[in-house]
């Protein structure tokens, strides 16, 4: 929603990723600013990238849409002012895939500042026993945006919750474990 001013970086880190085998999926949340103008500019110049226009009605709804919408198995997100590092999507899809009992990846962040220095990384548990004790206990878990989860075992779960306008990534993560 109205990420006009970032969104151009985070589209050019999925459409760079070393991984090719997704299909890139745009939702604007009913922006008002430039938004949907430079959503327009990348569906117009690349095919496999769908966008999908709706009004806002906040995050949760907006990922239901997209889990809606994806055709794959798998849904990667990323958020409109996140940076997805060049193998993020090799990397994740490649440890499921050698891990067939995983249906929720996730992984740590660098926190950079405008210029792309890099301020502080974050870990948060490699475990599942680990992430599991963090999340109930509310300690710091993985970000939203470097989650990879089965798009089965989310819709089998009902998705987002909707009335949460915050947690809603912490909620489908506890109910997937």
């Amino acid at each position: 929603y109205n990420a006009a001013e970032v969104i151009r970086e985070s589209i050019d880190s999925v459409l760079n990723q070393t991984y090719s085998d997704f299909e890139p999926i745009l939702i604007n949340d009913g922006s008002t600013d430039e938004t949907q103008s430079i959503i327009d500019e990348y569906t117009s110049t690349n095919k496999i990238i769908r966008g999908i226009t709706k009004e806002n009605s906040g995050i949760p709804d907006t990922l239901n849409v997209g889990i809606e919408a994806a055709k794959g198995a798998w849904i990667a997100r990323l958020d409109s002012d996140d940076i997805a590092m060049p193998n993020r999507f090799q990397m994740q899809i490649d440890y499921v895939g050698n891990h067939p009992e995983i249906i929720l990846l996730g992984s740590g962040c660098i926190v950079i500042d405008e210029y792309g220095n890099e301020i502080k990384k974050y870990s948060y548990g490699e475990t599942h026993q680990e992430i599991v004790r963090n999340m109930l206990r509310l300690k710091p878990f993985f970000p939203h945006s470097s989650a990879l989860f089965f798009k089965n075992a989310a819709q089998k779960l009902g998705g987002y919750v909707t009335r949460f306008s915050e947690g809603e990534d912490l909620d489908l993560w506890l109910r997937i474990s």
